[in-house]
């Protein structure tokens, strides 16, 4: 891409962004990710007393705006309003991006 000058403007075509998203190592690069945070989440919740478990679900984004797109998501369960708070705050601090 040539530098750009001052005021231009520039416009991105998301054409072919689903097709690369859907490509062999995306899923792995994002179930990985999702591994080493629910790892680090786990660590970090040991530390503060908490007995949790964290666990990564890998699935496809339904057909629409997502367009079967791969996504790997950090879980963690329970029932304890407070703890869950408490729980969602570790996994900001263990690396995932909101």
């Amino acid at each position: 891409m040539k530098p750009q000058r001052p005021g231009e403007v520039v416009r991105l075509s998301y054409t072919g962004i689903g097709d690369a998203m859907r490509e062999d190592g995306v899923q792995e690069a994002a179930a990985k990710r999702a591994r080493d945070i629910a790892r680090n989440a786990t660590a970090l919740a040991r530390g503060v007393g908490i007995d949790a478990t964290f666990t990564v679900e890998e699935s496809v984004r339904p057909r629409g705006k997502g367009k079967g797109r791969p996504q790997a998501q950090v879980r963690a369960d329970t029932d304890d309003e407070e703890e869950r708070a408490h729980l969602l705050s570790l996994l900001q601090a263990a690396g995932r991006v909101v």
